[in-house]
């Protein structure tokens, strides 16, 4: 596995919307391999020359969580709102980029100190984004105006870190794990001619506001089957319950979940081919029975669609500092292209 490409990408910033860095990523990374293209929404398509059968739609979401500008205030303070389901305890003192016509903004996230927070203590004193307020280094409004407008996307600033044990850390892990996954087994795919399906890789825009891309992809491309790559809330850490959750591990495996957003004779079959190839997966169910991941929009295209999911175990989800295990990465690939190559309806 390539570390370095991955490290590339996820020193790409896509808040929901503005996803364009990730398709000038794969354009690179692709090359030669995959034929791309874009829809209107801003859906980027891998299309594989290998393999003549049925269209397997590979979905992963390319957008990551992120902010917006809102106002601007007269002493040059940017404030936002979420876009996406942004975590306001793990926000504050982040630093950010605010994506404007000019370029690329610098700032940090600031709030009250602590000490004057317990000094005027009324409530409980849970924070939101509406305590929360961006510094850019201006000192009034005209001046920050001239370097950010209201409506630009704000990214958290690129923060990947390796960890020990084979493990990282870095924001955007969801779900830039599963554009690094689709797009590595697409390359490894056009090197195998004999293949059941016909690939065809989608990275998706705007999942975290409503899994728009993947509606518009799979009306679009009506494939006969999906396989969804996406991140999983990882239950081996503290306050996250497996008895309520189920069991999902950093270190062993992807997730193949069974829900009611995913085919389970499908998921079944896949779990058969994945056992015989010795790929390494764990069955999991999710957070919830639906939602959540593209499957949802995916699985109600056309006339259905049979979908797997492969999530990829996460701990600290949609805060600026997410944790896999990049063995779990190594085998989604695996299985991804075992799929493709073996699965049929």
């Amino acid at each position: 596995m390539d570390l370095g490409t991955l490290k590339a990408l996820l020193e790409t910033v896509s808040p929901s919307s503005a996803e364009e860095e990730v398709f000038d990523f794969v354009q690179k990374f692709n090359a030669g391999c995959c034929a791309l293209q874009k829809d209107a929404l801003g859906n980027t398509y891998l299309k594989n020359a290998s393999g003549s059968g049925p269209v397997v739609m590979i979905a992963a979401h390319c957008d990551e969580i992120g902010l917006q500008v809102v106002h601007i205030t007269p002493e040059g303070y940017v404030r936002f709102r979420a876009v996406g389901g942004v975590d306001a305890k793990a926000t504050a003192g982040r630093r950010v980029v605010i994506l404007s016509a000019a370029g690329k903004v610098p700032g940090v996230i600031c709030k009250v100190p602590i000490h004057v927070e317990m000094k005027d203590k009324t409530t409980d004193n849970v924070l939101s984004l509406a305590d929360l307020w961006i510094d850019i280094g201006c000192s009034s409004q005209a001046e920050a105006s001239a370097l950010v407008a209201v409506g630009d996307m704000i990214s958290f600033v690129p923060n990947y870190q390796p960890l020990a044990g084979g493990r990282i850390s870095s924001k955007a892990l969801d779900n830039k794990l599963g554009v690094f996954i689709a797009a590595s087994a697409l390359k490894r795919l056009a090197g195998t001619p004999s293949c059941a399906n016909q690939a065809v890789g989608v990275l998706t825009v705007q999942e975290e506001v409503g899994c728009k891309g993947a509606a518009v992809a799979a009306q679009a491309l009506s494939p006969s089957w999906g396989i969804c790559i996406d991140v999983g809330v990882a239950t081996d850490c503290p306050g996250v319950s497996a008895e309520k959750y189920g069991d999902l591990a950093l270190g062993k495996g992807p997730g193949l979940s069974f829900c009611t957003d995913t085919s389970r004779a499908l998921t079944a079959k896949a779990a058969g081919i994945l056992d015989r190839a010795g790929i390494p997966f764990q069955r999991t169910v999710g957070l919830s029975a639906t939602g959540g991941t593209d499957t949802m929009r995916m699985q109600v295209a056309g006339n259905g669609v049979p979908c797997v999911l492969l999530s990829i175990p996460l701990r600290s989800m949609h805060t600026p500092s997410e944790v896999c295990d990049l063995e779990d990465v190594s085998a989604a690939i695996d299985a991804v292209v075992e799929l493709v190559k073996e699965m049929s309806l």
